[in-house]
C-alpha cells in the first residue's frame, strides 16, 4: 500500500494564518503610503517604489498559500512546482531590486565623484527594478519550461518511513518532489540562486559605500544591510531544502515557507516602520535636513565627492525644490 503524504494540517493552518496577517499588514502599509504620498517624508523615499515593494511582498505571501495547497494529486503538484516559483521568485526580485535602485540613487547623489553625473529620476529607478526582475524572470521562465518537461517524483517520506500494517500489507509513505537530482530544473534552480547571490553582493557594496550619509530618511544602508544578511541566511536555507531536504515534507514546509514569510515581513517592517515613525515625529518634514548642519559644510557632513550644486540638484530631483535647504 502506497500512501502519498503532504504537510501536516496544523502546520498548514498556522502558516496560512501568518500569511493572511502578512497580507493584511501589506494592505495597511499600502493605504499608509497612498494617504501620505504627498508629505515630504514619504516623497523623499519615492512612494512609487514603495508600491513595488508592497506588490513583491504580497506575491511572496501568496506563494505560501499555493505551495502549501493541501493536495497529493500529481496534476496539482505539477502546477505547484511551476507557479509557486513565479510567485516567491518574482516577489523577491521586485522587493530587492527596488532596494538596490534606491541605494544606487543615494550613491549617485552623495558619493559619486563625477561633478557632471546624471541625476537619477524615478523612471531611471524603475528601469533598474524591471531590469533586475527581468533577468530573473527569464531564468524562471527557462526553469518553468524544464519543469513542464519533467514529471514530479514520488520519493520515500523519511520523516515517516514505511512499515507493516498487517501480516499481508506493507505500507510505503511517499511524498512528491518537483524534480530529481541532476535534472534540468535542478541546474536551473542552481543558476537562479547564483544570480540572487550576485545581487546580494551588489547590495552589500552599495550599503557600504553609502553608510556615512547623514540624512536618515534617505539613507537605507543600515536597513538594507540587515535585509541582505537576513535574506542571505534565508536563501542558504532555501538552497539546502531545494537540493537536500525534499524528502522531509514537514521540515521542508517549516523552513522553506517560514523563511519566505519571515523575509517578506522583515522587508516590510524595516522599510515602512521607520517611515511611520519619521512621519509621526516630523509631520511637516522640517527636521529632515537638520542633521546636516551648516550649509557651507553640507558636502563634508554628507561625505559628498563633487560640488555643492550636485547635492541641491540631486535633492531637488528627489522631491520639490522647496525641500532643499538654502545654500
Amino acid at each position: 500500500m502506497i500512501v502519498v503524504q503532504g504537510p501536516h494540517k496544523a502546520l498548514v493552518v498556522v502558516y496560512y494564518t501568518l500569511a493572511v496577517c502578512g497580507i493584511i499588514g501589506s494592505i495597511m502599509f499600502l493605504i499608509f503610503n497612498f494617504i501620505y504620498r504627498n508629505t515630504k517624508v514619504i516623497r523623499l523615499t519615492t512612494p512609487q517604489l514603495s508600491y513595488i515593494i508592497i506588490s513583491g511582498a504580497l506575491l511572496m505571501y501568496l506563494s505560501v498559500f499555493l505551495g502549501l495547497l493541501p493536495s497529493t494529486k500529481k496534476a496539482v503538484i505539477r502546477m505547484q512546482c511551476n507557479v509557486h516559483v513565479w510567485l516567491y521568485g518574482v516577489g523577491y526580485l521586485l522587493v530587492y531590486g527596488t532596494l538596490l535602485a534606491k541605494m544606487w540613487r543615494v550613491y549617485q547623489i552623495f558619493h559619486n565623484p563625477y561633478p557632471n553625473k546624471t541625476i537619477l529620476k524615478t523612471w531611471h529607478l524603475m528601469c533598474v527594478v524591471f531590469s533586475v526582475t527581468g533577468v530573473g524572470v527569464l531564468l524562471i521562465l527557462a526553469r518553468s519550461v524544464a519543469q513542464a518537461l519533467t514529471d514530479p517524483d514520488l520519493v520515500t517520506n523519511k520523516e515517516n518511513l514505511e512499515g507493516a500494517t498487517g501480516s499481508y500489507i506493507q505500507k510505503f509513505n511517499k511524498v512528491w518532489q518537483c524534480y530529481g537530482s541532476g535534472s534540468a530544473p535542478f541546474y536551473l534552480d542552481l543558476v537562479i540562486f547564483v544570480y540572487l547571490g550576485l545581487l546580494q553582493v551588489v547590495g552589500i557594496i552599495l550599503a557600504f559605500q553609502t553608510r556615512k550619509v547623514k540624512i536618515p530618511i534617505l539613507n537605507d544602508s543600515k536597513s538594507v544591510t540587515a535585509l541582505i544578511y537576513i535574506s542571505s541566511i534565508v536563501l542558504v536555507v532555501i538552497v539546502l531544502i531545494s537540493f537536500i531536504l525534499n524528502e522531509y515534507v514537514n521540515v521542508r514546509a517549516v523552513m522553506f515557507y517560514g523563511g519566505i514569510i519571515l523575509l517578506a515581513t522583515i522587508f516590510l517592517a524595516l522599510i515602512f516602520i521607520p517611515k511611520v515613525i519619521s512621519l509621526h515625529r516630523d509631520p511637516t518634514g522640517k527636521e529632515i535636513f537638520s542633521d546636516i548642519g551648516d550649509p557651507s559644510k553640507r558636502a563634508e557632513k554628507c561625505e559628498i565627492k563633487g560640488n555643492h550644486n550636485n547635492l541641491a540638484v540631486g535633492l531637488a530631483e528627489l522631491t520639490d525644490s522647496e525641500m532643499v535647504p538654502s545654500g
